[in-house]
């Protein structure tokens, strides 16, 4: 397997680029900013620009594609005019993927790509009407590469990830914020915390997008726990590790947006399909998150570069 990622330097990429590499596949890994992983290829390449987009394709004629680049910006994602901007990248990027002799690609969906409510999200059965400009992208991007799949005789699986937790998250995010504002000895102001919401560490949900490249699955399939826990129970698992409860107060931000009290997946797919299950239970990988960011901000240095960048 010839495998090219996209994304491959940030939360999950990096995740995913390593174990590709450690199964022994060759991996090219594209981002602006390389990073240290061992076996990956790494090409400076701006999605952006078609032509250079168009370059590598051609040079590279990969058989799988990993596409997991995306807009991410905490609080800004959910309405950024750069999700048009993907959405029009990641279809040419599928389509030179295709015109090269592309055999299997698989994407990084969201949770945001269904109507919220009291049901699990089923693949076939709940509604896909978006309420978010990055709901609406993702989902109109997986329908378009679906489509375009079928006709170009490639095998497509679309990987819908619901809330995920872990090594390099996104600081702002919210369990990165409780975790350092508490070890910094900061007031954290947080949301009511009653919404439940189903979680997954960062590994398991990189596990399960490398089986699924690995594998013959094809379509949406919800890459998720099965479970909803309140965030607020999340929240206080934190400050009691870390013995921060007078530093929490809940209720402080109010939401912008309208939220269901419930969402989790339904993991029928991912269980009996991709015969896949989680190995980190939500309080072991809280753990071992919160030790993470200990070490983080206790380190004085990070380690330098050394991976192979092509010229």
């Amino acid at each position: 397997m010839k495998v090219l990622v996209t994304g491959a330097n940030g939360f999950i990429g990096r995740e995913v680029t390593e174990r590709l590499c450690q199964r022994g596949y060759e991996v090219h890994a594209v981002a602006r900013n390389p990073i240290e992983i061992s076996g990956a290829v790494w090409h400076r390449v701006d999605l952006m620009d078609d032509l250079a987009v168009s370059r590598l394709l051609s040079d590279l004629k990969p058989s799988h594609l990993m596409h997991l680049a995306w807009t991410t910006e905490p609080g800004k994602f959910w309405s950024s005019l750069d999700n048009h901007h993907w959405e029009r990248a990641t279809r040419g990027l599928f389509d030179l993927f295709a015109g090269n002799g592309g055999r299997r690609f698989v994407g990084a969906g969201s949770v945001a790509e269904y109507v919220w409510n009291e049901n699990p999200c089923c693949e076939s059965v709940t509604e896909s009407e978006p309420d978010t400009l990055y709901g609406k992208a993702k989902l109109a991007t997986f329908r378009y590469i679906h489509e375009r799949a079928r006709e170009s005789g490639i095998a497509d699986a679309w990987g819908r990830i619901f809330w995920l937790y872990g090594p390099h998250e996104h600081p702002l995010r919210l369990i990165p914020h409780v975790v350092t504002g508490i070890l910094q000895g900061r007031t954290v102001d947080c949301s009511s915390g009653e919404q439940r919401r189903d979680f997954m560490h960062v590994y398991d949900v990189a596990e399960a997008f490398v089986r699924l490249i690995e594998s013959d699955v094809v379509g949406p399939i919800n890459v998720a726990s099965g479970s909803a826990v309140a965030v607020k129970d999340i929240i206080a698992h934190i400050a009691d590790v870390l013995d921060g409860r007078h530093l929490i107060r809940l209720g402080a931000i109010a939401s912008d947006r309208v939220e269901s009290e419930i969402v989790r997946a339904d993991v029928s797919r991912l269980s009996t399909e991709l015969l896949f299950a989680p190995q980190h239970s939500l309080e072991d990988g809280l753990n071992a998150t919160i030790a993470w960011w200990k070490a983080k901000l206790g380190s004085e240095s990070s380690p330098a570069f050394h991976g192979v960048v092509p010229k």
